[in-house]
């Protein structure tokens, strides 16, 4: 019913499900009472809108990050933050003062 391009990175993806949501009640008056979906968008930040904001009944494995220390958490924001940045053709990672160029496969 609906498409939204994200680059493959978790939060991208999680926004494009909520826009296509969104767009697909406007434009064809279609609510759904539960949604099933993968770990992706089994964070908090999205499990709270679904269930809190648009009262949908989420079939969605939670991820748990319970065991996890604050190094693995920075590790994750930063990898996001890069795998973004690189995305963009004009990107340049600059490593110990010295501009690096990765290409992601």
């Amino acid at each position: 019913m609906d498409v939204e391009a994200t680059r493959a990175i978790r939060w991208a993806e999680v926004g494009a499900s909520r826009t296509m949501r969104e767009r697909r009640e406007k434009r064809f008056e279609i609510r759904p009472d539960w949604l099933a979906a993968d770990t992706t968008y089994g964070n908090a930040e999205n499990l709270g809108w679904l269930v809190e904001k648009r009262g949908i009944i989420p079939f969605i494995a939670v991820i748990d990050k319970s065991d996890r220390n604050d190094a693995d958490v920075l590790h994750d924001i930063f990898r996001d933050y890069a795998l973004e940045a690189l995305a963009d053709p004009d990107a340049v990672l600059v490593i110990d003062g010295e501009p690096v160029k990765q290409r992601i496969q």
